[in-house]
């Protein structure tokens, strides 16, 4: 650490390089002639959903001496006991079996319906050229922990390893009596002869954990009984996990064809699948919209934007999420919102009060056609067609009017702070592309009676939006004559998935050009939602904080829908800047927010959001126009229906 904590030193400097889920930190210590490089990570392999799911870290620490002379080195990891929300009667136990010692934190007498309660585990490797040290339990606080402050916090043994590089036996398995109390543990390891000029050694730590008390329990609880078990697992695999983890990240580092931020920006925006999911026992598994500001898990309208990694690298986890909406879709045909607040089995209509949404049935639609394009999976479209029937006969009847179009009633989409009224562009693009990927699915199910449906609708529809909408340079929003960044939405998908336009294409065509033209041009930090014809911002008010400023997420849809029009260098320009505010000025790279600030570039709104995945829809787009990256989608796209093929329903909860 940077900052001393109790008697402990610290480093002049830390630096970090990270590509998800990998973190290589290198320690700056002054004057003293070592290099200190630690790598951390935990497993995320494309197609190995379990591996991807194993609850532990993993640390590698390599010490090289940089001197003339030989040095004594030792490496020391410590843990506090955080088992139970509430810590009387935590306590700490030693463990050494085979090539592995380390400690396991547990709690007497837990609470069976505290889902902190389980076990964790800090380990470490024995070798034949190192000592291996444990201290169980030690204090943590010196004095009441409501005035906690880095002074007031003692690392165990420090007085000891400092010295000798060894720590202290502690205290044992003792049991936490006070409320004023932490126990910490720590693991040292103290290689036996000095480390010569020139050398280096490596030490490897595992920190795991086990928490089988929530309600719907964990998917990994059906691998491993206990916190322990998990390290011996990572510790026997420690390599291989490794490598096949940086395996997949090179395959888009080194391609020749992708600009390195680009490469860095969809590596890094893959974390939400780690930090803001929910796999449970039964294996039901959904994305949290974002797990702190709005814990709702599945949410529709964002896993549209989100989706299209999870759906290529762990497409049977997309299955059950879709299959979980599929299940919950309301007796007129409606699909819910979300599956539940921090839960899979209580959906709800909306985050607004009033009209149901007017962009989920379509949305539902094209994810269902888009995962049996990716994964040419005839069976998945038998499953979900009754539903998407209903789904789309649901979104015909919100037309109020006979246009065809849809209408909305207010904050009814995923914009739900800002009021749209009427015939809208996006719900109405949303609408289109939904009736061809009907048309599609329709015609894949031998079904030509609603194929001719979707398709006289869809050409109804399409005629409509035109001419209630064009205005000469864009779609313009049904209110007002705003060109706003969502106008097209439709289109975006509609070429991700090879539909064809939707509108006349010299139209979309020059749409694209006036959102980068006024949109794009009005932030430095990415594209605004909505601006006038003379390219001002909407005005910002207390209730809508998205006309006015910027999503990330919509901003890499539009970037997609531009260089799939052509337009291949401001649309790389523009995802670039919005990806290098978020990864520099924001310095969020790992919890990024779902609204910025058009003026500043700061978060406004959401944490760890599911929708900047978005920006996977680049790939595709750039397909069109490069060879390479054209190859490498069709690998990816191949790799997707072999994950499909892997595992099947009936190894997943029916529900």
């Amino acid at each position: 650490q940077t900052l001393s904590i109790g008697t402990a030193p610290a480093v002049d400097g830390i630096k970090m390089a990270g590509l998800f889920p990998v973190a290589e930190l290198s320690f700056d210590c002054g004057d003293i002639p070592l290099s200190i490089k630690m790598i951390a990570f935990s497993p995320f392999i494309p197609g190995r959903d379990e591996d991807s799911g194993t609850p532990a870290a993993f640390f590698r620490l390599t010490i090289s001496n940089k001197g003339d002379r030989p040095l004594k080195v030792s490496a020391m990891a410590s843990a506090v006991n955080c088992i139970g929300s509430w810590n009387v009667a935590r306590y700490n136990e030693a463990l050494s079996e085979g090539n592995l010692a380390g400690i396991i934190f547990r709690k007497d007498r837990p609470d069976p319906f505290d889902p902190r309660e389980g076990t964790i585990a800090l380990a470490a490797r024995h070798t034949a050229d190192t000592d291996t040290f444990i201290c169980d339990s030690s204090p943590y606080v010196k004095k009441c922990f409501r005035d906690l402050a880095a002074d007031d916090l003692i690392v165990a043994g420090w007085d000891q390893f400092s010295q000798f590089g060894s720590l202290p036996a502690g205290l044992g398995p003792q049991r936490l009596e006070g409320e004023f109390g932490e126990w910490i543990g720590a693991i040292a390891q103290r290689q036996r002869d000095p480390l010569l000029p020139g050398t280096s050694t490596q030490w490897e730590f595992v920190y795991a954990w086990h928490m089988p008390n929530h309600p719907n329990g964990h998917q990994y609880e059906r691998k491993y009984p206990d916190a322990w078990a998990v390290v011996e697992d990572a510790f026997a695999r420690f390599d291989e996990l490794y490598q096949s983890t940086v395996s997949w990240q090179n395959s888009l580092v080194q391609h020749a064809a992708l600009p390195d931020w680009l490469a860095d920006a969809l590596i890094n925006n893959l974390y939400p699948i780690v930090s803001g999911s929910w796999w449970v026992r039964d294996g039901r598994f959904a994305l949290l919209e974002c797990p702190t500001h709005h814990p709702l898990l599945g949410t529709l309208d964002v896993h549209y934007y989100g989706s299209i990694p999870l759906a290529l690298s762990f497409p049977n986890l997309e299955k059950s999420t879709m299959r979980q909406f599929a299940h919950y879709q309301l007796a007129d045909g409606y699909i819910p919102h979300d599956l539940g607040k921090n839960r899979l089995d209580c959906p709800s209509t909306g985050t607004s009060a009033g009209p149901r949404w007017k962009d989920l049935c379509s949305k539902f639609v094209l994810l269902i056609y888009r995962n049996v394009l990716y994964w040419q999976d005839e069976q998945f479209l038998t499953e979900m067609y009754p539903t998407l029937i209903r789904a789309m006969e649901w979104q015909a009847s919100t037309d109020q009017d006979g246009d065809g179009l849809p209408e909305n009633e207010g904050m009814d989409s995923t914009f739900d702070n800002w009021i749209m009224s009427g015939v809208t562009p996006y719900t109405g693009s949303l609408y289109l592309a939904a009736l061809r990927a009907a048309e599609k699915c329709a015609l894949l199910m031998h079904d030509p009676q609603n194929a001719r449906v979707f398709h006289e609708r869809f050409v109804r529809a399409s005629h409509s939006f035109d001419a209630l909408l064009w205005n000469g340079t864009y779609y313009r929003a049904t209110t007002d004559n705003d060109c706003t960044i969502c106008q097209l939405n439709g289109q975006w998908y509609a070429h991700m998935l090879g539909l064809g336009y939707l509108l006349p294409p010299d139209r979309v065509k020059r749409a694209v050009q006036a959102m980068l033209d006024l949109n794009a041009v009005c932030s430095p930090y990415g594209a605004i939602n909505s601006v006038s014809a003379r390219g001002r911002a909407t005005p910002k008010d207390d209730l809508n904080h998205q006309a006015g400023n910027i999503l990330p997420g919509e901003t890499y849809a539009l970037a997609a829908l531009a260089i799939f029009e052509g337009f291949t260098d401001p649309g790389l320009d523009l995802a670039r800047k919005t990806y290098v505010n978020i990864a520099g000025q924001s310095g969020c790279i790992w919890n990024q927010p779902d609204v910025i600030s058009a003026d500043d570039g700061k978060a406004l709104f959401g944490d760890d959001y599911e929708r900047n995945m978005s920006i996977w829809s680049l790939l595709p787009a750039l397909a069109q126009h490069d060879q390479q990256i054209a190859s490498l989608w069709l690998q990816l796209l191949d790799q997707a229906k072999s994950f499909a093929m892997g595992r099947g329903k009936d190894e997943l909860r029916e529900i």
